[in-house]
């Protein structure tokens, strides 16, 4: 039972004031020990907010420390993975700071509502929360958070493929840091140059991400903090672990590991345990898995006891995937069921997702076809009920914008009308008044003039009128573009997701016929052209621009999905980068292209590099001012042979390329690359009206 302090019997109006003070100090301790804790102890962080809580309600005039003790409550409960009710009490934060127009705590409560929403994968919510959260804190001085806040919304905005405006948050986020110079801005500033390195990392531009992540590295000699260098390691770690640059991931992460063990119980364990999950991952693309396991290990140690439990459904997800790497599979759907149970627990709606579809290929690999089936629908199920929440919000956001506009438009009617009705009163006292000082030679005058105003009257009525059909009609006609827009996004949805299933029933035949690797090639060839098209309708539901595929994003997932598909015994590390920024396509052209890129990349991985070679593949989508696209897909390879012809090619998939690209008013060629050893595929096309795909 937590001790309540304050309960002195009578006192005077003095030492009762004197007594509030002690006891709001005590809060302050209280909160102050549950803060320092918090990362390492959220058990014990959660007793003693709780405590502040009980405490703080026994002052009098305590309103205004109750905002302050419901953050550290909801943060303490969040530490312990009780995300619905810290959800509460960062609410509870939000509706009393604002109520007594509190800046500094309401911004928290935005912003801990957001990390929430974040961590759901709500990203459309967390996005909303932290521009809130950043408007708040603009209120007040200049502080260290507000670096913090730039960095988190930057972050969102990454998350959603939105690049442009994630670099504009970061940069502004640095600029305020650059005035700044301190010790208390530098472990933000050094977060907010780990994010651009990684957003640069992301978009394949290796130089400008390395330079960021150096510069982290030169503010932290300069204000040396061990937890903001272990931070720092561990994402520059991880950037390398993410582009196959695996001896500067492995430095970076045992640098981060070394600075771990000196700060010993004090070290961030969210970041240690990055340090051995990125660690396994590269053990694992080694095929050690042995070594991969004992890292996971330790990084699910260090995710239980940082309390975060979105940190250790991803370790034991990953640890069922090694196990079934090694065909272990009853240890393999143990840790996937864990994953599972802590997801829905936790309230992790989209992590639970992907441990039914880690489960479905668990119960593939060990050929229980039918329960992997029924997994991987109940994975797309999740897919479904995620997609149809957003599509809910976005109507009733949509419902309740066109209710604000009909009430302000009828609020501009009536004040019209009222202000007709003034000039009216006012015209008619004035020609009361000219008609006592006039007399009745200038009545006839007046009469006339009324008649005037009463027909200007009149037609200002009907304008207003007019005004206000075509006010509703744009309303509705609005209302109805934005209904259509939801109701495509779920078309684009469905579609994918139907694609999927068949990429799903594929894979699984793919499996069952393991015995005859002609047809097992075919159906995974099969498995890949649908999962390549099922991308792009992913894309466009995801999307805010329902017409036209953003490419750059759209590839680095493709390719990130042949690597993996690629990836196994016997392969080698083979880099692939992507360079379209800026380019757009149509749904028209963006699938018969995609489907040319994903037959010409997947081609590289077959041929290219035998026996386990290393090697390189580089995808170029550039365009030019008369309209025109030039599409290269580059690999530094063996090469093709001496007689080699694409008109006499015999696999199908390149005889499908060539007719993609003569749908596309195109030629689809190959020679030797500019400089050094390889292969060049390359292609010149005009984008298609969007009617021309179904009519081909």
């Amino acid at each position: 039972m937590p001790p309540v302090y304050g309960q002195s019997g009578p006192a005077s109006s003095e030492s009762a004031a004197r007594l509030a003070a002690t006891d709001t100090a005590r809060v302050r301790v209280l909160l102050e020990k549950s803060r320092a804790i918090l990362p390492t102890n959220p058990g014990e962080a959660l007793q003693y907010a709780r405590q502040s809580l009980t405490l703080a309600k026994t002052i009098p005039q305590h309103q205004k420390l109750l905002p302050d003790v419901y953050i550290h409550l909801g943060r303490a409960l969040q530490g312990q993975g009780q995300l619905p009710e810290a959800q509460r009490y960062f609410m509870m934060a939000r509706d009393l700071s604002t109520r007594l127009d509190l800046p500094r705590p309401l911004a928290h409560s935005y912003r801990q509502l957001a990390l929430i929403e974040s961590q759901q994968n709500n990203q459309l919510d967390a996005l909303r929360l932290f521009k809130l959260a950043l408007a708040t804190q603009l209120r007040l001085a200049v502080n260290p958070l507000t670096l913090r806040d730039y960095s988190n919304l930057g972050f969102t905005y990454q998350q959603q493929g939105h690049y442009a405006q994630a670099l504009q948050a970061y940069l502004k986020g640095l600029k305020i840091g650059e005035q700044h110079p301190e010790r208390s801005y530098a472990s933000h500033y050094v977060n907010l140059l780990s994010n651009i390195s990684a957003l640069y990392g992301t978009q394949g531009n290796k130089a400008k991400s390395v330079f960021y992540a150096k510069q982290a590295l030169a503010v932290l000699q300069r204000f040396p903090d061990p937890k903001a260098e272990l931070t720092a390691w561990a994402a520059l770690g991880a950037f390398y672990a993410n582009t196959s640059q695996d001896s500067l991931a492995i430095q970076c992460l045992k640098k981060g590991l070394g600075i771990a063990q000196r700060l010993g119980k004090a070290a961030p364990p969210r970041d240690v345990a990055a340090c051995y999950f990125y660690l396994s991952g590269l053990a694992k693309g080694r095929q050690d898995y042995s070594a991969a396991l004992v890292y996971l290990r330790q990084a699910a140690t260090h995710a239980e006891r940082a309390g975060q439990p979105d940190v250790h459904v991803l370790v034991l997800n990953e640890t069922a995937s090694v196990y079934c790497k090694q065909q272990r599979f009853k240890p393999a759907a143990a840790a996937a069921r864990q994953a599972l149970t802590i997801a829905r627990a936790a309230g992790y709606v989209k992590l639970a997702g992907d441990s039914y579809r880690e489960l479905a290929q668990i119960s593939a690999e060990a050929g229980n076809y039918a329960d992997a089936f029924r997994l991987e629908q109940r994975y797309h199920g999740i897919k479904d009920s995620l997609f149809n929440v957003a599509k809910l919000k976005e109507l009733a956001n949509q419902a309740s914008q066109y209710e604000i506009k009909q009430k302000e438009t009828q609020i501009s009617l009536l004040q019209g009308k009222a202000a007709l009705q003034r000039r009216a009163r006012n015209l008619l006292i004035g020609g009361i008044v000219l008609v006592a000082l006039m007399g009745t030679g200038t009545y006839w005058r007046y009469h006339l003039e009324r008649k005037a105003r009463r027909q200007l009257q009149v037609k200002e009525l009907e304008l207003a009128a007019r005004n206000h059909v075509l006010t509703s009609t744009e309303q509705r006609l609005q209302q109805s573009l934005d209904e259509k827009e939801v109701l495509l996004k779920e078309v684009h949805h469905r579609v994918k997701n139907n694609l999927q299933v068949i990429a799903s029933r594929l894979a699984l035949q793919a499996l069952a016929h393991r015995t005859q690797p002609t047809v097992m090639a075919a159906l995974r060839d099969g498995q890949s052209w649908v999962k390549s098209i099922a991308l792009i309708h992913e894309m466009l539901y995801q999307s805010d621009d329902l017409a036209s595929v953003a490419f750059q994003p759209f590839l680095e997932q493709l390719v990130a999905q042949l690597s993996r598909a690629f990836a196994g015994a016997g392969a080698g590390e083979v880099v692939c980068t992507v360079h379209a920024a800026g380019i757009h396509l149509g749904t028209s052209t963006a699938v018969p292209v995609g489907l040319i890129i994903n037959e010409l990349v997947s081609n590289a991985f077959k041929h290219a590099f035998p026996g386990g070679c290393n090697g390189r593949v580089d995808i170029f989508l550039t365009s030019d001012a008369n309209g025109d696209y030039c599409l290269r897909v580059c690999d530094d390879g063996k090469g093709l042979p001496p007689d080699f012809s694409l008109d006499n090619a015999s696999s199908l998939g390149l005889r499908l390329a060539r007719s993609l690209a003569r749908q596309l008013e195109g030629s689809l060629g190959v020679r030797p690359p500019a400089t050094g050893p390889g292969t060049e595929f390359y292609l010149t096309f005009r984008a298609l009206p969007e009617a021309a795909l179904a009519a081909a």
